[in-house]
């Protein structure tokens, strides 16, 4: 019973509506449609979607620090594919796109931590498997003992008849707190274009040099010659790439 209306609400909200079909949503309007999974990282697929149908002349790569970049600052065809926190799932996020078209220009936000034997970005690559499990139907369980949803809310959303291809935006979190990812990939919150940091904890962090922050001599070569890869990878495209 609970895992049938939790299945209800999270169809609603759209969280089963494909990738694909998202973006084509998305591409077929002038409106503000966003989207951001609740249940699955599908950051990465959805942007090779989006890139797939686009084909843009102009592209942004790079960490959650790039996600605020948009069309609006330029006068070409453009896509925000920021995504991911390593290098390793950046050259194999590159190889795919070089496969699919050429851009004239990408722009790379690099992180300096992503040189350095600290942080998380050593040598994994995350998962991005979207296969539904009985722990993504319990989730909106757990949501609601968190007070992270309302029990107002959850049952607004239990509309058995209920098309979610109908919604302006698609994923829990997208719906409650209006933030995803609009159509050229940028990342959208409450009417404005940008990605929100934590900057008083990184200048708090900075001086101190703690978590991602802390210092080294030396740069991590393995890392530094995923680097040199992927630069080479766009050079040997003649794409342009500014740092």
């Amino acid at each position: 019973m609970v895992l049938g209306l939790n299945y209800i609400f999270l169809k609603n909200n759209g969280d089963f509506v494909s990738v694909d079909r998202v973006v084509d949503l998305q591409l077929e309007t002038d409106e503000k449609k966003i989207f951001s999974s609740s249940l699955f990282q599908l950051n990465r697929p959805y942007k090779i979607n989006l890139y797939q149908k686009v084909k843009p002349d102009i592209i942004v790569l790079g960490s959650s620090r790039t996600y605020m970049m948009n069309h609006s600052f330029f006068s070409k065809s453009f896509l925000n594919l920021g995504f991911g926190n390593s290098l390793i799932d950046m050259e194999s996020f590159v190889e795919e796109i070089l496969s699919i078209h050429k851009p004239e220009l990408v722009i790379w936000g690099l992180n300096f931590w992503w040189f350095s034997d600290e942080g998380k970005s050593v040598n994994q690559s995350r998962n991005y498997s979207h296969d539904l499990s009985i722990h993504s139907l319990f989730k909106p369980t757990i949501w609601l003992l968190k007070n992270k949803i309302s029990f107002s809310y959850y049952v607004k959303c239990l509309d058995f008849f209920h098309n979610p291809e109908k919604n302006k935006a698609w994923g829990v979190m997208a719906n409650m707190k209006h933030f995803g990812r609009l159509k050229d990939g940028s990342s959208y919150r409450k009417n404005k274009n940008y990605y929100p940091r934590n900057w008083a904890s990184t200048k708090n962090n900075v001086p101190k040099k703690q978590n991602r922050f802390s210092a080294q001599e030396k740069i991590n070569m393995k890392k530094w010659h995923f680097f040199e890869r992927i630069l080479n990878a766009f050079e040997d495209a003649n794409v342009e790439v500014v740092l």
